[in-house]
């Protein structure tokens, strides 16, 4: 594995679950997260492809559930321009929130695989995204989250890394 880059990660808090993550290819970009509430859970990825872009994303919220998700199929985006939203939805259970995204930028998706998506469980929370980049994702992906972390975590990621499985939580 080869890994290349600058990381600041802070994490506090406490974090109850099982994660595992496998992931091969090529990743360049900057990330940072800022992450607040309640989280339970065990989650498993499998990710095969190229991503590039700079990524910003704040949550806070309580989330408790059972999510499961199957990717096999053959999807192709291409995106370009702003957007902006809000959105509401309930759910299988109880799923309350506000979302608001602002997308700006190409995007070039190109995905391989079947997606099979279950939810169950309680949501209550806000979600804002900034995202400008670009991806390309060939792959297979498979998620299972179930679970109770409580966490305040700051991460700032820039770097390449490319090669062998590796592990992240």
């Amino acid at each position: 594995m080869l890994s290349v880059g600058i990381s600041v990660c802070i994490s506090i808090g406490i974090s109850v679950g099982i994660s595992m993550c496998i992931s091969i290819g090529i990743s360049v970009g900057i990330s940072m997260c800022i992450s607040i509430g309640i989280s339970v859970g065990i989650s498993m990825c499998i990710s095969i492809g190229i991503s590039v872009g700079i990524s910003m994303c704040i949550n806070i919220g309580i989330s408790v559930g059972i999510s499961m998700c199957i990717n096999i199929g053959i999807s192709v985006c291409i995106s370009i321009g702003i957007s902006m939203g809000f959105s509401m939805c309930i759910n299988i259970g109880i799923s309350v929130g506000i979302s608001m995204y602002i997308s700006i930028g190409i995007s070039v998706c190109i995905s391989v695989g079947i997606r099979v998506c279950i939810s169950i469980g309680i949501s209550v929370g806000i979600s804002l995204y900034i995202r400008v980049g670009m991806c390309i994702s060939v792959g297979i992906s498979m998620g299972i989250s179930i679970g109770i972390s409580l966490y305040n975590r700051v991460g700032i990621s820039i770097g390449i890394s490319r090669g062998q499985p590796s592990g992240e939580s």
